[in-house]
């Protein structure tokens, strides 16, 4: 059986519509219930902005760190390590 790894954003202006298809729904990844009509458009057009706009910010930042001769290896080494923050 197929089963998603995604998120669904569905939306009714019926009450309990979503929670009555949810376990359908759920093949194709986590569901949110995200309200009213609508709503779930809002939601995923959020959710991809963001993760474009990231996109956009690191290739920026990596071609500059290039330009300046900055090894990639230690931007990464240090993105993926963990912070050193005192109480």
């Amino acid at each position: 059986m197929f089963t998603g790894a995604g998120a669904v954003f569905a939306s009714s202006d019926t009450a309990g519509l979503v929670e009555q298809y949810k376990t359908l729904l759920g093949h194709l990844g986590n569901v949110v219930d995200c309200g009213k009509v609508g709503a779930s458009r809002a939601l995923d057009y959020g959710v991809v902005d963001l993760a474009f706009i990231n996109f956009l910010s690191f290739a920026s930042n990596l071609e500059m760190m290039e330009r300046e001769g900055v090894d990639p290896k230690i931007f990464f080494e240090q993105v993926s390590s963990e912070p050193n923050i005192q109480p």
